[in-house]
């Protein structure tokens, strides 16, 4: 009999300047999450995992290619 182990969960936020834009429950091996942001200018982004702070870019949202990773 093989134990088949699952994958915790955690608890995901997007937050554009202090503002939560996504919130959201994944599994922990989750490789990519999506949403779409709005605003002008440059804005602060700031990933949320469990409660920590995972990564903070800023990103000009009136550049060409208005996108931001983080691994």
């Amino acid at each position: 009999n093989e134990e088949v182990q699952e994958v915790p969960s955690v608890k995901v936020r997007v937050e554009v300047n202090g503002y939560a834009v996504y919130e959201d429950t994944h599994k922990k091996d989750t490789s990519k999450i999506t949403t779409r942001i709005e605003g002008k200018g440059t804005v602060t982004v700031r990933v949320i995992v469990d409660g920590l702070q995972r990564g903070m870019k800023d990103i000009d949202l009136n550049g060409s290619n208005p996108v931001v990773s983080f691994e």
